[in-house]
């Protein structure tokens, strides 16, 4: 049964993730995500590394910490592959984890699909790893952004000197990526969104998934303040208003989407990278540049978007005009 998902495994993990036979490879689990797990763990027993799956109960929210014990096994490894069910990605375990050296390779919510899927498969990481860089100078150099589309996306914000992070392409060592997603990210200067999002891309969180109806999003002075819409913005804002903290709300990420063979499927790890459009984070934004910490990061998908920055058109969806005008 697993022999259909191999290849892409070992793309993941010898390619992308750069594994070694001389290496120590951890892979940190949990109990829904053992037919991902079991693949990783084949594919790198494979390879000759040194090889230690362990499986915790699946954590009750983004950005719970793993147990103490895998904690400390992290320190111990050269490699450490997460495939979980709910995201531990933003932890000091994760954090502490890259300070010691470690590779580390997100898989939330990873699901076979994505081992034969065309955004694995056929993308050249390296080479879009140039792109990526190319694209975060452009935006490194300018300060406010503004986003809109044809379905009524109108949101300005500024950047406050912050730099982009380049995620997807290969790690080095103290690195985390989240392959297949291709992006750079960026969070906003607390304070500063103001303006409307229209999703209508994906939610791919709560079970919502691609959306069937858009969820528009009134946002001012950094916090969304309200969500109208559908079925899919009465469950995001029952979620969202279950925490009783305001700091889900906070408008936490800009993402552009850089993987030329994604698509939408309701997948975190595609749908973030799908070339052509937008996300905008909500929640924690501290563990990559911001200064908020929330008991949530959910991402917003939106298609088709133009971007300006310092009043000046860099993107129009597909059609990235920034290298021409800046370069």
């Amino acid at each position: 049964m697993k022999a259909q998902y191999i290849k892409g495994a070992k793309k993941l993990i010898e390619n992308i993730g750069n594994v070694k036979s001389n290496e120590k490879v951890l892979i940190v689990s949990d109990y829904r995500m053992k037919d991902v797990a079991e693949v990783v763990n084949i594919t790198v027993e494979a390879i000759g590394a040194e090889c230690v799956l362990c499986y915790m109960k699946p954590r009750e929210w983004d950005c719970q910490e793993p147990p103490a014990m895998i904690a400390a096994a992290m320190l111990a490894a050269d490699v450490i592959m997460i495939p979980v069910s709910v995201s531990i990605a933003w932890t000091e375990a994760v954090r502490n984890a890259e300070k010691n050296g470690a590779r580390v390779m997100l898989m939330t919510a990873f699901d076979l699909e994505i081992f034969c899927s065309d955004a694995l498969l056929k993308t050249n990481f390296q080479k879009r790893a140039e792109f990526c860089a190319q694209l975060a100078d452009v935006y490194d150099a300018g300060r406010k952004i503004r986003l809109f589309t044809e379905k009524g996306t109108d949101l300005v914000f500024e950047n406050g000197g912050r730099k982009m992070n380049k995620v997807g392409p290969v790690p080095v060592k103290g690195e985390c990526r989240a392959a297949p997603d291709i992006e750079i990210n960026v969070p906003p200067l607390e304070g500063t969104a103001n303006g409307v999002l229209v999703v209508d891309g994906s939610i791919p969180y709560l079970g919502i998934g691609v959306l069937d109806n858009s969820v528009k999003c009134i946002v001012k002075d950094g916090r969304i303040v309200d969500i109208e819409g559908g079925k899919e913005a009465e469950i995001l804002r029952a979620n969202l208003k279950s925490f009783q903290d305001e700091t889900v709300y906070n408008i936490a990420e800009f993402g552009i989407g850089l993987n030329p063979n994604a698509k939408l499927r309701g997948n975190m790890l595609e749908d973030e990278g799908v070339f052509g459009t937008v996300h905008i984070g909500i929640g924690s934004s501290c563990c990559f540049g911001g200064t908020v910490s929330a008991p949530i990061h959910y991402d917003l998908i939106i298609k088709d978007v133009n971007i300006e920055l310092d009043g000046k058109l860099v993107q129009s969806g597909k059609n990235v005009l920034a290298l021409e005008n800046y370069h």
